[in-house]
């Protein structure tokens, strides 16, 4: 099983990746992406205050989009994963797609 992630993985080598929500879902899965050398940016409505351990996981590469404004960070993404409590249909993700 664990190789199946890491071919996965590796298949997003050279991809720009977003990610948006950064809670229970989401966070292994983000960390996992870094491990693997994935530029990986995350979309968060929340404020830098409400994480704990965000400046770790940028200190490996991840960018943050965070904020009223946070699906502006879509822009660009070839690949986005989005947490099952964000509507599919916002404009923003359309237009990403």
């Amino acid at each position: 099983m664990q190789s199946i992630l890491w071919d996965y993985l590796n298949s997003l080598k050279g991809k720009k990746i977003a990610v948006i929500g950064m809670g229970v879902s989401n966070a292994p899965l983000v960390k996992k992406m870094l491990q693997a050398g994935l530029t990986v940016r995350v979309c968060d409505k929340r404020e830098r205050d409400d994480f704990d351990g965000l400046s770790e996981l940028e200190s490996k590469g991840l960018k943050v989009s965070l904020g009223p404004n946070y699906l502006d960070g879509l822009e660009g993404a070839d690949v986005i994963f989005r947490t099952p409590g964000v509507r599919p249909d916002l404009p923003q993700i359309a237009n990403a797609v």
